[in-house]
């Protein structure tokens, strides 16, 4: 099919899948939207970002094998997702929130992300790179928020157990960025 049927037939069937553009969830791993999502794995990604991830994620497996340029393609989304977005948007307003509906403070929303960043990434990508180099190699562009979707209702529940339960956290001191560097390489400072 032609591109812009394409892309509208992708949003027709993932707003029909999903629901795009209502929240997933008012907390926990799932609280970007799915129009959000949608904007970032399907506009952004796949249109403008890398235009041919489309046409490579629909070629048979023989010809994505061949195709070393489509595969550079899919670690270049997966790298985005995982090693900017999550890491420095995600996670960050997931603590935002966390502390919002718990009555705390932005401060401590920071600190308590700064504590647990390097677990809470170390989580995420042993999940999410291998999922999402499926996603980006294998399903097409209408299956991706779908497929998200699956996987992350069993990743909120993981986030939840991590971090669901109230933390208290000593706003009196703070960390700073070579103690966290030195803490995430288990060295003592």
């Amino acid at each position: 099919p032609a591109p812009t049927t394409l892309r509208s037939a992708g949003w027709k069937a993932a707003k029909r899948s999903t629901g795009a553009g209502t929240s997933s969830s008012s907390l926990g791993a799932s609280s970007t939207s799915d129009g959000v999502q949608y904007f970032l794995y399907c506009k952004l990604f796949a249109e403008r970002l890398f235009p041919s991830a489309a046409a490579f994620a629909a070629k048979p497996l023989r010809d994505k094998l061949a195709d070393r340029v489509g595969q550079v393609t899919v670690v270049k989304q997966v790298f985005l997702d995982q090693f900017v977005h999550h890491p420095f948007v995600f996670f960050p307003l997931f603590y935002q929130l966390k502390e919002s509906i718990e009555g705390g403070s932005p401060q401590e929303a920071w600190l308590k992300y700064r504590k647990n960043v390097a677990e809470d990434v170390l989580t995420l990508w042993s999940i999410w790179v291998p999922v999402q180099l499926f996603n980006f190699s294998v399903c097409p562009l209408w299956m991706r928020i779908p497929f998200v979707a699956l996987v992350s209702s069993g990743y909120t529940c993981l986030m939840s157990s991590m971090r669901g339960a109230r933390e208290s956290i000593d706003v009196s001191t703070s960390v700073g960025v070579s103690e966290f560097v030195a803490a995430s390489a288990g060295v003592q400072t």
